[in-house]
């Protein structure tokens, strides 16, 4: 777990999801405006994603020489912290430095978090891709951080929805959250985040960084399609 990196994810998530709640049931019961301009965001960061995947490993890829040949980590494939300042933070993996910008992950972290409390879309899916293709910081130390902020950020947004339901401003509209439906939805998602965390260490970063970019690739051209339904 790259902490630094949660913990500034989270730090700027939080407000912007309260924020985009009370905007989502004010102002926007149905944004389908917002929806495109998600999808086509999505759709860049997709192509970047398989973009870097289908370059070679020798490519600007230094990172990769350091994994094992079958591609799988090594034991010692650890986040090491070594700086945190208002400026830049900086970790150490598989011997190698990287660094990002709190100010930056903070501001993506608002608007996504925003995003998220206006139409509930998981922080994971937008913060991942960026992390990974913008700012060039591995998948390994990415994945940890996202799905932290992604919990943090689900519940809040659970128990904010809830409270709004039973005030005068969620009056009249179905805001509350649907209990049944998100426990399913929760059964699926711990089983295959399980699965998941442990295929990440045997897969090679760029295969990870195909699928992730497919997966996300879908995701944003169904965004675009019911914008034009």
């Amino acid at each position: 777990m790259a902490w630094p990196l949660a913990w500034t994810i989270v730090a700027g998530t939080l407000p912007g999801l309260f924020a985009g709640v009370v905007i989502r049931v004010r102002y926007l019961p149905g944004p389908r405006a917002f929806k495109f301009f998600v999808g086509l965001v999505l759709l860049y960061l997709a192509v970047r994603l398989v973009w870097q995947g289908l370059r070679s490993p020798q490519d600007g890829q230094a990172l990769q020489a350091r994994f094992r040949a079958a591609g799988t980590l090594r034991a010692d494939a650890v986040v090491k912290t070594k700086s945190v300042g208002v400026r830049r933070i900086e970790y150490e993996f598989l011997g190698a430095t990287f660094g990002f910008s709190p100010v930056s992950i903070l501001a993506l972290a608002l608007v996504v978090g925003l995003i998220g409390g206006i139409y509930g879309i998981g922080g994971g899916a937008i913060i991942a891709p960026f992390v990974v293709a913008i700012l060039g910081l591995p998948v390994y130390t990415v994945a940890g951080a996202a799905l932290l902020g992604t919990f943090v950020s689900s519940v809040a947004g659970v128990a904010g929805f809830e409270l709004v339901g039973l005030t005068s401003l969620g009056a009249g509209a179905a805001v509350r959250p649907d209990w049944a439906l998100g426990a399913l939805f929760g059964v699926g998602g711990l089983f295959g985040t399980y699965v998941g965390a442990r295929l990440q260490k045997r897969l090679p970063e760029r295969w990870i960084r195909l699928f992730l970019g497919t997966l996300i690739a879908g995701l944003a051209v169904s965004y675009v399609a019911q914008y034009f339904l």
